[in-house]
């Protein structure tokens, strides 16, 4: 694939970080496509390297090393009034902490970002509504943060994020703060945006109800992509997880079985706790991901 082909095009990608006197590598020796209008997934462990990829994608940290073209122009080539200029018109941000100002209703905070950019009353009023509309959230324009749901807070700022109609939205841990119900919703959302307005998705996660609605996953451990699946071989995949969950899952004695994993998503986020449960849900996190892994991975 040529990179007039993609919007995003990563090779040999490398960003070390000085701390202290040790140096620390974030990103490894990364190596990505990203097309047009597709919806990709980077999971994997906290510390695996998801959210400085992203801040790498958009411009917000320059590489150690390597190359990034966004749109077939190299980003660490740029200066910060151009790098600005692509934050502000071609890419959207979702983030696990919604950012909403409280005091500003919806309909005020998904038009922020054209009052930034200078849009006129018209516009700004015609896109905020369409946005809002685009997340189902239009008959709840007027309501401020503190009326809404969780789900509809990260839905509004799904729809700021759209507003300007950016062709990529980078999505960190969009879930983290919501339960498995809002999560599913969330992500079908992307998955409509990505099918219905051609709009591109690249959202780090680790929640497995992401995979299967994604076009594409991508593993990521120490800061390399370890793994790589797309089409009929990510579907086969993600079949074969699913059943060996369900063969695997323990029987709590009266022929049913317990749920675990959803726990474990809606409690991402949250300051990790010295106890026991803790404990399983890491090892049930890394259980999932080396079920998930291709055996030529090891």
């Amino acid at each position: 694939m040529s990179s007039s082909q993609v919007i995003i095009d990563i090779e040999n990608l490398t960003r070390v970080y000085d701390v202290g006197a040790e140096q620390v590598t974030a990103v490894k020796d990364v190596t990505l496509q990203i097309p047009p209008g597709q919806f990709i997934a980077l999971v994997g462990r906290s510390g695996s390297g998801k959210t400085t990829l992203l801040n790498l994608m958009a411009g917000l940290d320059k590489p150690t090393s390597g190359s990034i073209l966004f749109e077939g122009e190299d980003l660490a080539a740029m200066g910060e009034k151009e790098l600005t200029n692509i934050r502000r018109h071609k890419v959207g941000f979702v983030f696990q902490a919604f950012g909403l100002l409280p005091l500003l209703s919806a309909f005020e905070n998904v038009e922020l970002p054209l009052r930034i950019s200078g849009f006129g009353v018209r516009q700004r009023e015609e896109r905020t509504r369409e946005a809002l509309g685009i997340v189902g959230l239009l008959p709840r324009a007027n309501h401020r943060p503190y009326e809404l749901s969780g789900g509809e807070q990260q839905r509004v700022a799904i729809a700021r994020a759209i507003v300007t109609r950016p062709p990529l939205i980078l999505a960190d841990e969009p879930t983290g703060e919501l339960d498995s119900t809002n999560a599913q919703s969330i992500f079908g959302l992307f998955r409509e945006m990505v099918e219905t307005h051609g709009i591109t998705v690249v959202a780090a996660t680790h929640d497995s109800t992401l995979l299967a609605m994604a076009d594409q996953v991508n593993e990521m451990r120490d800061g390399s992509i370890v793994g790589h699946l797309e089409g009929e071989d990510l579907q086969s995949r993600l079949e074969d997880i699913q059943a060996s969950r369900y063969r695997d899952r323990p029987s709590d004695g009266d022929g049913t079985t317990e749920v675990s994993e959803d726990s474990s998503d809606a409690s991402a986020g949250q300051p990790e706790q010295p106890s026991d449960d803790s404990t399983d849900g890491q090892a049930q996190d890394e259980d999932y991901i080396n079920r998930f892994r291709r055996p030529t991975d090891e």
